[in-house]
């Protein structure tokens, strides 16, 4: 379960943000373009609002299109949940993580759905648990 809400967290914290894309000037340089995901973001607004959170979703379980932004959300998920967020600061950490627990409590069903796509033998809920309680 811990991986859907990190891949909903993810999905959910760079749909708030205009990224810049990568370029291969900045791409060695500078953090990845999706960690600008993290800073001053609204999450309440966000998943107060049915229509974005069901647009993500269903780009993530492949049931929809994916406009730019979603496709950039399934684009980091791999990174970010093989690192913890592992190059987040402590304010990006603490945003994606009320976003991730925010979702699983809200949206039970649909992380349920992308846990079971995202994680099928929960390699990964231990660690992902145990950050996200953390």
């Amino acid at each position: 379960m811990t991986t859907a809400l990190f891949v909903i967290g993810t999905c959910l914290i760079t749909c708030q943000v205009f990224a810049r894309p990568q370029t291969p000037d900045n791409e060695a340089d500078e953090e990845p373009y999706w960690m600008a995901a993290f800073e001053n973001w609204d999450a309440d607004a966000l998943l107060n609002n049915a229509y974005l959170v069901r647009a993500m979703v269903q780009c993530l379980a492949g049931d929809g299109p994916c406009n730019p932004t979603n496709q950039m959300v399934k684009d980091s998920l791999v990174p970010l949940m093989s690192t913890l967020c592992g190059r987040c600061d402590d304010k990006q950490k603490a945003s994606y993580k009320y976003t991730v627990n925010k979702f699983r409590r809200m949206y039970e069903t649909d992380f349920n759905r992308l846990l079971s796509m995202y994680d099928p033998n929960g390699e990964h809920w231990p660690k992902l648990k145990d950050f996200l309680e953390s």
